[in-house]
């Protein structure tokens, strides 16, 4: 026995008197201290949940932004599609997004009522996107009243334009507004969060010292050392349980909202379903599991990834109706395989292990994007109930947003009628594409086509036939491109071609490859055949004609016009 192990073996023995002062003393200290920490943490919390609700409030106040964008770029849609064939529907669409363009301006006004700035760039956007609408209308009352040359006039005053630059300018503005008071808010939450997690930690850990010390005194006092061990030994192991749990939650929670602040980030579906991948791998490591997204068709639903040890195998492909928690657009938990209603994508042996699996549908704004399955033992699933709803609602969010930025995306670069590309997008793609060619040292040419006689289709069969053979010209030219080729509808029933790394000679190979093949196009429209259509098609090339984007188009346009001149249905180079 090392020396002195004896004596002080012996003076841990002795009962040691100490004034019951201390002992008060002390109870009273650790009374205040866990009243004072619980004091901290319920403030904690209260402002995490403040800041939280904020993060969230920036987060609709956006959305509404772009909701009010969106509509408004429907409105002008629905103006062109009317101006363009003279359709009712467009008329009807005009007329039924006036008044939601006010109500989303109304609603944007009331997002930001807190912020006085926000809310003076909230009144002039709400002002103004009616503005435009009644500019769009009364551009349509024109082309009812006055004819189509009434309503170009209109519209080539730009007063609808300028307006939407307007518009755009400031919801831009509101909109970098709100993200600047995004980053200061989940600057904040994260702040609360971690001094929430400090404070209670520093808390418990003084607590525990102090009670610790009342134990010791307690043990000592009263000469109960082995019953007074073992009750501390057992206090002591429901706190450090207690504590566990503590930073388990603390750092579940930081996760899901690391995850979720990753996922507003996302560009892509693919960035989305790595970043969940990781984050539910991290939140749920005892758990396999893996998410499905419906197809655009909205008739299959498809397993997009997986992840863990799932003790059962998952259908790469499924009805929507092979899933309880779709079919009733609620989460579906069962606790026994060998029992409960597990869904059909979900394969259970005959001799697999029983296991538990839980399915929570991914669904916003009334629309179901998918699903989440976890499965594993009970106990696990049990516990992680709550964790699941939260995760899959911030992969909802995510999901949705990022549909809504696509479709965004396409209307403000597709022609809805052909399918092809606008005007807008052939402005910007093409001096990009002549840049590219310059740098590489390559040519680049451009198409000019018409379709002949078309104001005499439109008169012999009608607005409807005439949109229906554009709709048929535009999916033949979407056909015959190659992958980096890009087809525009530049207006009317004129389109361009822009055709990078071609030469002039292959351009007009191309061009007579077009010309037969629209001239052998077979156009069926409401059970009858619209006859045979021809098309005339001006050729320009890159830097054999023009090196600006703006005279190569000039260049095809006075090929096109040769070719209208020498009889049509022919290709003209410049």
């Amino acid at each position: 026995m090392p020396p002195g192990s004896s004596r002080l073996s012996n003076l841990l023995t002795q009962p040691l008197r100490l004034p019951r002062r201390s002992v008060w003393t002390s109870l009273v200290a650790a009374t205040v201290l866990l009243l004072a920490v619980g004091a901290t943490v319920v403030s904690g919390a209260r402002r995490f949940v403040q800041d939280t609700r904020w993060v969230g409030h920036t987060h609709a106040t956006i959305e509404q932004i772009s909701r009010l964008y969106a509509r408004i770029r429907d409105v002008e849609s629905a103006q062109r599609g009317y101006l363009l064939t003279g359709h009712i529907d467009y008329l009807s669409q005009l007329e039924v997004g006036a008044p939601e363009v006010e109500a989303l301006g109304r609603g944007l006004i009331d997002q930001v009522r807190d912020n006085a700035a926000q809310h003076a760039r909230a009144r002039e956007i709400a002002t103004l996107a009616v503005e435009r609408v009644a500019i769009s209308r009364q551009t349509a009352a024109l082309y009812q009243e006055q004819g189509l040359a009434s309503a170009q006039r209109e519209v080539a005053s730009n007063r609808g334009k300028r307006v939407m630059d307007h518009v755009v300018e400031l919801m831009r503005a509101m909109e970098a507004e709100e993200r600047r008071l995004l980053a200061q808010r989940e600057t904040a939450s994260d702040a609360s969060a971690w001094r929430l997690q400090w404070a209670a930690a520093l808390g418990i850990g003084l607590s525990l010292a102090l009670i610790g010390i009342v134990f010791w005194l307690m043990l000592r006092e009263n000469r109960v050392r082995r019953l007074a061990e073992r009750r501390a030994a057992s206090s002591s192991a429901q706190l450090a349980e207690s504590v566990e749990a503590l930073r388990l939650a603390g750092a579940r929670l930081h996760e899901l909202q690391r995850g979720a602040s990753m996922l507003q980030s996302c560009r892509t579906t693919d960035e989305a379903m790595d970043i969940a991948r990781q984050t539910f791998t991290r939140l749920f490591p005892d758990l396999g599991g893996g998410i499905y997204l419906t197809r655009a068709s909205q008739n299959l639903v498809e397993l997009r990834i997986d992840w863990g040890d799932a003790p059962t195998d998952c259908a790469q492909v499924m009805s929507p109706n092979d899933c309880w928690a779709v079919r009733r657009g609620q989460p579906h938990t069962v606790d026994d395989s060998r029992n409960g209603s597990l869904c059909a994508h979900l394969a259970a042996g005959a001799d697999a292990a029983p296991f538990a699996a839980t399915c929570v549908p991914l669904v916003a704004r009334g629309e179901t994007l998918g699903l989440v399955h976890l499965a594993g033992s009970r106990d696990t699933i049990a516990a992680h109930a709550e964790l699941v709803l939260a995760a899959a609602e911030q992969l909802s969010l995510a999901l949705s947003n990022l549909q809504l930025q696509e479709t965004l995306r396409v209307q403000s670069i597709r022609d809805p009628l052909t399918g092809l590309y606008n005007r807008r997008y052939l402005e910007e793609s093409l001096e990009r594409e002549l840049a590219r060619c310059a740098r590489r040292h390559q040519p680049l040419a451009v198409m000019m086509l018409d379709l002949d006689h078309f104001k005499r289709f439109n008169d012999t069969h009608g607005h409807d036939g005439g949109d229906a053979l554009l709709g048929h010209v535009g999916r033949l030219l979407d056909a015959l491109c190659r992958g980096e080729d890009i087809a525009c509808r530049y207006g009317g029933e004129e389109f361009i071609l822009i055709l990078p790394e071609a030469d002039i000679e292959v351009a007009r190979t191309r061009a007579e490859q077009i010309r037969s093949a629209i001239s052998e196009l077979q156009i069926l429209h409401l059970r009858r055949s619209l006859g045979p259509v021809t098309c005339s098609i001006g050729v320009a090339a890159s830097p054999m004609h023009a090196d600006a984007a703006s005279a190569l188009v000039q260049a095809a346009d006075a090929a096109l016009y040769r070719a209208k001149n020498a009889g049509r249905n022919r290709v003209e180079i410049a």
